[in-house]
């Protein structure tokens, strides 16, 4: 697996050559971000006001301090698996939003007209009735 990165202003390719051989093009969103203080999706534990929580149990306490290790409760969904688990529902809900906010992004800014356009038309000052511009008041 190769990440590739494209500028935002094109359209991404269908194939790309490597050498002499063509790759498929396959767009990559990364997964959500999980705080590992409070479990939650969408911030990192540097920025987290949530209380603590356990990766392993749920429980108000560090995973290092935790001694439920052998029945794991998930901190998101409750489901019988670590809070880390990959296949987790609220894992794969919190990715596809993720997703769906980058392309939704992505689209706005393909719509929205640029807030500082390239090319700027320019009104011609009018004439002095003599053919000399007139000044700027």
């Amino acid at each position: 697996t190769v990440v590739l990165t494209f500028r935002t202003d094109r359209a991404v390719p269908q194939r790309v050559y490597l050498g002499f051989t063509s790759h498929p093009v396959e767009e990559y969103f990364g997964q959500a971000v999980q705080c590992f203080n409070c479990q939650r999706y969408g911030h990192l534990a540097r920025n987290c006001r949530g209380e603590r929580r356990c990766k392993v149990c749920a429980g108000p306490h560090s995973h290092k301090e935790c001694s439920s290790r052998k029945e794991p409760k998930c901190a998101n969904c409750s489901g019988n698996h670590s809070s880390t688990y990959s296949g987790c529902p609220r894992k794969k809900a919190a990715t596809a939003a993720k997703q769906l906010s980058i392309i939704n992004g992505r689209q706005t800014r393909r719509r929205a007209p640029s807030p500082n356009p390239q090319v700027v038309r320019r009104q011609p000052r009018p004439e002095h009735p003599n053919g000399a511009p007139t000044k700027k008041t």
